[in-house]
């Protein structure tokens, strides 16, 4: 049974001296302490096992931080005597650097916490008192303890954080900067590989991550990669893609591509409902080595061009899609072709209604199926004479046969669907009929 606790002063100094005992025994194998206590805690946390410069650098970090609570508790400092251990900052921007969590770096105080606790228990049993001095000495140990691991993992998370922004940012910027001269005709393959890990061998598929700036979030990047990495799942990349971020709305991806059908996989995601706040997706042709990395990117910019300023909405757009890379090529001045496509298809065809919208798109697949009613019929599921009516009711409005036009209205037709209001006639500037 332990004795009554024994409030007097005379009992109190003996409690101290205690404490003070245990702490100056423990000191004096400090090096066995921290050995020991390292090896506990990179078997314990395995992300603290992973690089030997980080487990070395670990017995610096609790050497400091354990010399420092000895010496709190045997000469009784407390927190505002308390100086953090420069190995331990250094150990946290090391982690940072490395990619270890945060979680990972605050478990391993509170393990280290209870196992310098413990072995304090078990000195303080090695020492001649009564069982009333050592409760006693064992609680104000215990508080201590928690008291400086509660002080110093606050700093210790905080020099974390910022090192790990500061981190991220410089990687970041390297690896765009690595991206860009490749791009660009001026840097090395060797550069992009050293700084991103991604290998440029092998095939390649480039797409444009971004958002529509409706709404302003932190964590863009973050969407973005999550977004490149599912499709990279969907198409079978054996490996991690590259992301880098191009401004706060834009991101660039490259995934490897080993085989399979990159169309199917696209036609399915499209069939999917598209959440309001979900990346959008430009996407270039699949093609090989550090050329065809330059060369699908090109195209994902042309396709994500053309999907921005004809506002679609679909999750994923691809540059080999049928006349997206001739309608880029005409988009560059979005006035000039909406005043051509007028010119070619006549102020009712292009005009922004719904009823011209079905005869274009009507037209078109006709004119696509090498003029069928029957190719036509089956591509739109509706009966071949309900397409002769509208082939025929398009056709009237044309301002020149399509005999002796055929390649202009076609791209005129082609420009209407993927740009949409962008190049189409004000509905209120055209009489409106049935069709």
């Amino acid at each position: 049974m332990i004795a009554p606790t024994d409030p007097s002063p005379d009992a109190s100094n003996t409690v101290r001296a205690h404490v003070a005992a245990v702490a100056a025994m423990l000191n004096a194998d400090l090096s066995t302490l921290v050995g020991e206590m390292r090896a506990s805690l990179a078997s314990e946390i395995a992300e603290l096992n992973s690089e030997p410069s980080l487990i070395d650098l670990l017995g610096s970090s609790i050497e400091g931080n354990v010399d420092t609570i000895l010496h709190a508790l045997q000469y009784n400092i407390g927190e505002d005597g308390f100086e953090p251990p420069a190995a331990a900052f250094e150990y946290a921007r090391r982690l940072a650097q490395w990619g270890v969590s945060v979680n990972a770096l605050v478990r391993a105080y509170r393990l280290g916490q209870q196992f310098l606790i413990g072995r304090a228990f078990e000195t303080s049993l090695a020492i001649d008192t009564s069982d009333s001095i050592r409760v006693r000495a064992h609680d104000l140990i215990v508080d201590s303890v928690f008291d400086y691991i509660d002080w110093i993992s606050q700093r210790v998370v905080v020099v974390y954080e910022t090192e790990r922004e500061s981190w991220l940012a410089d990687r970041e910027n390297a690896r765009l900067d690595a991206v860009l001269d490749l791009l660009g005709g001026t840097g090395s393959v060797k550069s992009v590989e050293r700084v991103t890990g991604y290998r440029l061998h092998g095939r390649h598929l480039a797409v444009v991550a971004w958002t529509d700036g409706a709404t302003i979030r932190d964590d863009r990047l973050r969407r973005f990669t999550t977004s490149i990495r599912s499709l990279a799942g969907e198409l079978g990349s054996p490996v991690p893609p590259l992301v880098v971020g191009r401004d706060g709305a834009t991101a660039w991806g490259w995934i490897q591509i080993t085989d399979g059908d990159a169309v199917a996989v696209f036609d399915r995601l499209n069939s999917r409902p598209r959440t309001a706040d979900a990346p959008l997706l430009a996407a270039g042709t699949v093609a090989t080595g550090a050329d065809g990395f330059v060369h699908s990117h090109q195209q994902a910019q042309r396709a994500h061009h053309v999907a921005v300023l004809g506002r679609r909405g679909r999750s994923i757009e691809r540059y080999d899609d049928p006349g997206l890379a001739v309608v880029d090529l005409c988009a560059h001045d979005p006035s000039a072709l909406q005043a051509w496509v007028l010119d070619v298809l006549g102020p009712e065809l292009a005009a922004d209604t719904d009823q011209s919208e079905r005869l274009r798109t009507t037209l078109r697949v006709y004119l696509a199926c090498e003029r069928s009613l029957t190719a036509a019929a089956s591509v739109m599921t509706m009966h071949k004479n309900s397409i002769r009516y509208r082939v025929d009711n398009a056709e009237k409005l044309l301002p020149t046969p399509i005999s002796g036009n055929r390649l202009a209205v076609e791209v005129a037709l082609t420009a209407c669907h993927w740009l949409g209001a962008r190049v189409l006639t004000d509905d209120q500037l055209v009489p409106q009929h049935k069709l």
